[in-house]
Order: structure tokens, then sequence, then C-alpha cells
């Protein structure tokens, strides 16, 4: 009778500690997960957009490559053309004279006369322009479109070197009068030469 009080006794006991056994696991559990959520040492956490007072969710941002305006990606700006330099501008425009069908001779002369008397141009870009309006320009024409510029005292050396040499290989007889005219204005750098070619021409033409 005894014995049979006593199974019972036993088998509330061993129910009870398996009951304390689970409890105790599962309360380590939860504290290992709680752990394993808090922050270590050194590390940032921010509030995220969860619920209220939940520190543990962690914000990231995300920044583009690169900036967009309305919207829409920019992508890197294409780089300027580049720009010509005043020598290569000054090549190009005289050049697209020389290549302007729509000229008489006589017309681009005179667009290449108005580079020769433009001081902005540099002197190399000048004088090509008065060899090659030279060129464009015949014996007829000479007193009325070249004389004027021609005669001036202020034109670049390279430019009175190209006038020089067009003028002593032109028709003499047409030229001279005109060649008389440079060497008559004594402070023009051409009037020694052109004095001396006047005389020779002279000579030519003594009987």
């Amino acid at each position: 009778m005894r014995m049979q009080r006593t199974i019972p006794i036993l088998i509330t006991v061993v129910l009870a500690g398996l009951a304390c056994f689970f409890l105790a696991k599962r309360f380590t559990a939860s504290l290992s997960v709680v752990d394993s959520a808090s922050p270590g040492p050194g590390s940032s956490v921010q509030p995220g957009a969860g619920d209220p007072g939940d520190t543990g969710a962690v914000a990231v941002t995300v920044t583009d490559s690169l900036p967009s305006r309305g919207g829409s990606p920019v992508s890197p700006e294409t780089p300027d053309e580049a720009v010509l330099t005043e020598d290569e501008a000054w090549k190009e425009r005289i050049l697209e004279l020389l290549r302007n069908e729509t000229y008489s001779d006589l017309e681009l002369g005179r667009q290449l006369l108005g580079i020769v008397a433009d001081q902005k141009a540099p002197d190399w870009a000048r004088a090509h322009a008065m060899a090659n309006a030279l060129n464009f320009t015949d014996d007829e024409n000479y007193g009325e479109e070249v004389k004027p510029l021609a005669l001036r005292t202020d034109l670049p050396e390279v430019v009175n070197d190209a006038i020089l040499e067009d003028l002593i290989h032109r028709e003499g007889t047409v030229i001279l009068p005109i060649a008389r005219e440079f060497a008559a204005v004594s402070q023009h750098p051409l009037a020694g030469a052109i004095d001396a070619f006047v005389k020779e021409a002279e000579k030519a033409d003594l009987p």
C-alpha cells in the first residue's frame, strides 16, 4: 500500500523536473537572440522605417554614381570641339575666299586686299593675301585696286616684299607710271628699290 502511493509521487517529481528543464532551455535561447540583435562595441545603428521605437532596423542609403537632373541620369558632358588658333582661323578665311567660285578674279582680289588692310591680321596672313590678290589683279586694274593700299607706308615688310616681287615682273610700259609714284614717296620702304627699277626700265627703252 505504501509502495502504491510512492509511484505517483515519483512520476510527479519527474514531470516537474522535465518542465523546469524545458523552461530553462527556452529562457537561454531567448537571451541568445536578444544578445545577437544588440549592437556591438563601435557599431552604429540608425532607426529604420519600421515600427516606432524599433532600433534594430538599419537604414541603408543608396547613392547613384552620376547625378541626375529631372529624374534622368546625366551622362558625362561631351568635350567642346577644338577651337581654332588665330593662325588657323586666318588661314581658313583665306582658303574660303580662294575656294569661292562665285567671285570674279577682280572681286576676289578686292576681298583679299581687305585682309591685307586689316591690321588685326598677322603679318604672314597679310602677305599671303597680298600675293594672291596681285595674282588676281591685272595690269589695267592695278592702279585703281592695288595702288592706294600698296602706297601706304605702314605695311609690314613681308607685304612690301610681295608688292615689289610682283611689280618688277609686270609689263613695263603699263606699270612704269605707277612705279614712279612709288619712287616719289621718299618715306616709302620700297622707294629706293623701285626707283632703281624705274631707271633700269627707262634705260632699256632708250634707243
